[in-house]
């Protein structure tokens, strides 16, 4: 982990202190497209943690919405990726209600929703 004054760059995290690394964190920022990336960016999420991410990956989880749950930013647009970070570093308020909608939304993927709607329709 590399400190910058009050933030935080982190690499790979142990699985026992991701949990305590989502609740902390007040952005998630994921650009690479990967097989975890979107259980990555869906566990933040659903630690109502904002997110950040490309075009790519917000285009394969539809419960991103730019603005509303975090950013979608284009790797290459780095006035939009630095608007978007000083949001989320100083508008308490907006992260706050960002992060509501984060666990709100996904909600949709919650297994006992899907297996209910499943077996509504058997």
């Amino acid at each position: 982990m590399e400190v910058l004054g009050d933030r935080a760059i982190i690499g790979t995290v142990p699985m026992n202190q991701m949990v305590d690394v989502y609740n902390q964190a007040t952005v998630f920022f994921f650009f690479f497209k990967s097989d975890s990336a979107h259980i990555s960016v869906l566990e933040y999420m659903a630690c109502g943690t904002p997110v950040i991410v490309s075009p790519q990956i917000a285009g394969n989880i539809e419960i991103i919405e730019d603005g509303v749950t975090g950013f979608v930013v284009n790797p290459n647009d780095t006035e939009k990726l630095i608007e978007s970070l000083k949001i989320c570093f100083s508008d308490h308020d907006k992260v706050k209600w960002m992060g509501q909608q984060c666990i709100e939304r996904v909600q949709v993927y919650s297994m006992e929703k899907n297996l209910y709607k499943i077996l509504k329709h058997i």
